[in-house]
């Protein structure tokens, strides 16, 4: 059991997470200056993994873990972390850091020493960049159905999105930070396949030449590591390369004769889905 203020809460929240061991508590930030201590008791077990437990106050207890991908680099993480690469010497300390394919997208090396003051003068000139991935949320009617979504909204800032950021063949958030969430007051229909009125988290796995959408019940789980087993609609859906760069991601939906289109876009890559407004 342990304690967070939330700005805005008149008292400390209570999170209690049931569990006989624990490694880590928060997210990936009070990871960071814990990462090499793993790394180091790796080294010295002898072993090609080492199991760890972290405790999230919102998914609960979660497995991680390290273990050498070869004799030089260490993986750590789990599917809420995605994985990053260290690269280590015999004894287990981090020599680089490669977090390429990760949200958060970052390679790390060692250099000499830094002048904190320089650095904090330097920094207090540059203009912030806001929030990195702002939450957009839309209310609009389409053939007299109320639709509304919220979802976050992350930049490319140059890095490759679609194979990189965003993997192939794996379960994305469709967005950022919280699970992109949807309410219809009708019933869709999107090929085949209904999808019931109410209000319903959003996935997708993106591929090349489609992408799977997937309808989920669950609203509430951390969405880098969704519980599969409360999908209840998935869909194929056609994605194409467009000339129309988005640096933003972007989910619109519009009006069309028979009902509406789903349009998600970023970088060069868009997916859609058509639908048809049910009666209730």
């Amino acid at each position: 059991m342990y304690y967070n203020s939330i700005k805005g809460f008149p008292s400390e929240k209570i999170y209690k997470h049931p569990t006989s061991t624990m490694n880590f508590v928060g997210g990936w930030v009070p990871l960071i200056s814990l990462i090499e201590w793993k790394c180091l008791l790796l080294a010295k077990s002898n072993k090609r993994s080492l199991p760890l437990k972290m405790i999230n106050h919102n998914i609960g207890v979660y497995p991680i873990g390290v273990h050498y991908l070869n004799k030089d680099t260490v993986i750590f993480g789990g599917p809420f972390l995605e994985y990053t690469k260290f690269m280590v010497d015999a004894e287990g300390r981090i020599k680089s850091t490669d977090g390429i394919g990760t949200p958060w997208n970052y390679y790390v090396t060692k250099h000499d020493p830094i002048d904190v003051d320089q650095v904090a003068k330097r920094m207090a000139k540059t203009k912030g960049i806001g929030i990195p991935s702002p939450t957009e949320k839309i209310e609009l009617v389409v053939k007299n159905m109320e639709i509304k979504l919220s979802y976050g909204r992350p930049f490319k800032r140059g890095r490759k999105i679609f194979g990189g950021v965003v993997p192939y063949d794996s379960v994305w958030r469709t967005g950022a930070n919280s699970p992109t969430i949807i309410f219809l007051s009708n019933s869709i229909k999107i090929g085949k396949s209904i999808i019931p009125k109410g209000t319903c988290s959003l996935y997708t796995i993106p591929r090349q030449n489609e992408w799977t959408l997937i309808f989920n019940q669950d609203i509430k789980t951390w969405p880098t590591d969704p519980d599969r087993r409360e999908d209840f609609t998935q869909v194929i859906i056609p994605v194409k390369k467009t000339d129309n760069i988005k640096e933003q991601f972007t989910i619109e939906i519009v009006e069309t004769k028979k009902g509406g289109v789903l349009k998600f876009q970023w970088d060069d890559v868009l997916a859609v889905a058509d639908f048809q407004v049910m009666k209730n």
